[in-house]
């Protein structure tokens, strides 16, 4: 499965196809939230495509301080 890490602190390539918001996991210092980011917009400093078996084995390769987003993602 693939997914994209978004990284907060403004752009993804052509190709990549972000799920919906309401799909997203929200990350915030190691803290886990079942929805995706919903604060005022903020820029992305960074982003990542992933190859992972799940959802859990991305999220135990965050770092343990920052502010992300994990979405499912298609590439087109």
């Amino acid at each position: 499965m693939r997914f994209v890490v978004l990284a907060f602190g403004d752009f993804a390539p052509a190709d990549v196809l972000l799920a919906p918001p309401e799909t997203g996991t929200l990350v915030v210092d190691g803290a886990v939230h079942s929805s995706g980011f919903d604060g005022a917009a903020a820029a992305l400093s960074g982003f990542s495509l992933v190859d992972a078996v799940s959802l859990d084995e991305v999220l135990d390769a965050l770092p343990p301080v920052g502010t992300f987003e994990v979405r499912p993602a298609e590439v087109a």
